[in-house]
């Protein structure tokens, strides 16, 4: 995944540098008369070489990173086996708050839709399904819309997680009762307050991602979705890091 982004990323950039230096070439054109006209075509030469070899480095890069990107995709066609061993676990194990335990059945849920949902999708864009086009666009933006919904969920279940370590200081401590920002302070040991932090972080990388899908024309240019998939994917390759220590 921070492969794919970061692939993203740079060849949005590839892509800024190389339109700026095409617009360079066409506007030095137009001033022709004024320098001296050898040391002008040198000039012009070596930018439109140099623009030309971006922009085919630019294509290699995409090209790249979209087959990344799906073998992520084909990657995920099992998740709902990940989902539903999340869902028999949560079943023999709930959380004890009321509150807590209903975010996590809601997430399962659009965890569930968004996985068929993109499955169709991915299946029918590879003609293993009989499924167009246009109802392919329509899973892929609904898919988008269900992760986004399990992102905002994923909100509500880190400020639950906090404001129930804050009830649990508060009884321990309550004249020094920590303020709802003091994160460092409500969380019950480093470890914890670490793990918050990073799921914190990742999900607000992750919750303009899921608009712009869920948006037919997005909201994100190409360098913001590389810059904030990286971004999630490098905190997700730590969090993994820290598991295995």
């Amino acid at each position: 995944m921070t492969a794919s982004y970061s692939l993203t990323a740079l060849t949005a950039q590839l892509d800024r540098i190389s339109h700026y230096r095409a617009l360079a070439h066409s506007n030095n054109a137009q001033q022709i008369s004024v320098f001296p006209l050898g040391f002008l075509s040198y000039l012009l030469l070596a930018r439109k070489q140099e623009a030309s070899r971006l922009a085919a480095i630019s294509i290699r890069l995409k090209t790249l990173g979209s087959l990344i990107s799906d073998v992520r995709i084909f990657m995920r066609l099992w998740g709902l086996f990940r989902i539903y061993e999340w869902l028999v676990e949560t079943l023999r194990n709930p959380p004890k708050d009321i509150t807590m335990r209903k975010i996590v059945y809601l997430q399962i849920a659009v965890n569930i839709l968004y996985q068929i949902l993109e499955n169709l999708a991915y299946l029918g864009q590879h003609k293993v399904l009989p499924i167009g086009k246009k109802r392919q666009n329509s899973y892929w933006l609904w898919s988008s819309r269900f992760w986004m919904t399990h992102v905002l969920l994923e909100f509500c279940r880190l400020k639950k997680e906090r404001d129930l370590s804050l009830k649990g200081k508060n009884k321990a401590e309550p004249e020094g009762a920590p303020k709802w920002y003091e994160v460092a302070d409500v969380m019950n040991s480093d470890g914890k307050k670490s793990v918050w932090l990073r799921q914190l972080w990742s999900n607000m990388a992750y919750a303009p991602l899921t608009v712009h899908w869920s948006l037919e024309s997005g909201a994100l240019t190409q360098l913001t979705v590389g810059t904030l998939g990286a971004i999630a994917g490098v905190i997700g390759l730590h969090q993994a890091w820290r598991r295995t220590e």
